[in-house]
């Protein structure tokens, strides 16, 4: 039953266009980041001393050897130094910012970043909130109520303010926790921010289905049949609540992507020398003025940001239709 459900449900994503499209998008994106990223994390930093000064894109600009870091301590890149050098001779196709870095293997790797915190943040909320709803759903009475007034005295915390107190606090914990590695800890605390406060509409929803399928008749003959609560759950409510929990997630993710452009906007979030969408679209906007326009600093990462945003609710969106054909067939466009 659950396989001819799946195939039915792939059937209806596969005839919503926009969903498919969306997932051709992501799909198209990831591997050609992917495929950048081993001379990305070696080159993102990479200061090129003749292009210091913003230069624009050119599909002849190259990066001379001297200019690079070294390459001996990658296995990968020595081995292939065909590859190597024709990457190198890309690195001047999305321009270079002031301080000759490349922005090609930046806006690479930013991408990669943004992509790892809003996975991390939205499978963070959708563990913590499954959880936390469904405890509360069962639990039922005074536990229930308490639980639901705490989310929503989250709801009301400012998540800024958050970030920030958590990093105050946690900062330097973690920095020693991982062996010293100040800008690996600034993304995990980054992920942790984001996802310590993505997860309250998740609880709230995964509460109100569990509650409605409490009611169910195969759930009251379960129990009635002397099936444990643990029975219960995994063999009854699980695999009826993963259609909306797995909507939900995807559209928790380019939210959680989002927010995380927005504090690395604001220099609160990712910091630098590491890239992420959000702080190469902070550094283009202070390079864009009404005298000189460097337009490819922030033309590219937020384009990209842009298309990856826009395929990521494109799935979400053919996702709902597919796993709940009740909520209708979206728009006319998606048919």
């Amino acid at each position: 039953m659950m396989g001819v459900m799946s195939r039915r449900a792939w059937k209806r994503f596969a005839e919503h266009r926009l969903g498919v499209a969306g997932g051709v998008g992501l799909v198209v994106l990831t591997v050609m980041m992917l495929a950048l990223l081993p001379f990305s994390m070696h080159w993102f930093n990479a200061q090129n001393l003749q292009h210091r000064v913003r230069s624009a894109p050119s599909w002849s600009a190259g990066i001379a050897e001297g200019d690079m870091v070294s390459l001996s301590e990658s296995l990968l890149l020595s081995r292939f130094p065909k590859i190597t050098s024709m990457m190198q001779s890309t690195a001047g196709w999305f321009g270079f910012d002031d301080l000759g870095r490349s922005m090609l293997f930046r806006t690479g790797l930013g991408w990669v970043i943004s992509m790892v915190v809003g996975f991390g943040a939205a499978m963070m909320a959708t563990v913590i909130g499954v959880g936390w709803g469904t405890v509360a759903a069962l639990s039922g009475g005074v536990v229930d109520q308490a639980m639901m007034r705490i989310v929503d005295v989250l709801y009301g915390l400012p998540y800024v303010l958050f970030v920030v107190l958590l990093r105050v606090v946690f900062a330097e914990p973690m920095t020693v926790w991982i062996g010293g590695q100040a800008q690996l800890a600034g993304v995990m605390l980054v992920v942790i921010a984001i996802g310590s406060v993505s997860w309250l509409t998740m609880a709230r929803v995964v509460r109100g289905q569990v509650l409605s399928l409490r009611s169910q008749a195969f759930v009251e003959a379960a129990t009635a049949s002397g099936a444990g609560m643990g029975r219960i759950v995994m063999r009854h409510l699980v695999p009826n609540i993963m259609g909306p929990v797995v909507v939900y997630t995807s559209l928790v993710i380019p939210q959680a992507i989002l927010q995380e452009a927005f504090l690395s906007f604001l220099g609160i979030g990712i910091q630098a020398p590491l890239p992420s969408l959000g702080t190469l679209a902070s550094e283009g906007v202070s390079a864009v003025n009404s005298f000189v326009g460097f337009w490819w600093l922030i033309v590219f990462p937020c384009g990209i940001l842009f298309v990856t945003l826009l395929a990521l609710n494109f799935v979400g969106d053919g996702l709902r239709d597919a796993l709940d054909p009740r909520g209708g067939r979206g728009t006319a466009m998606s048919k």
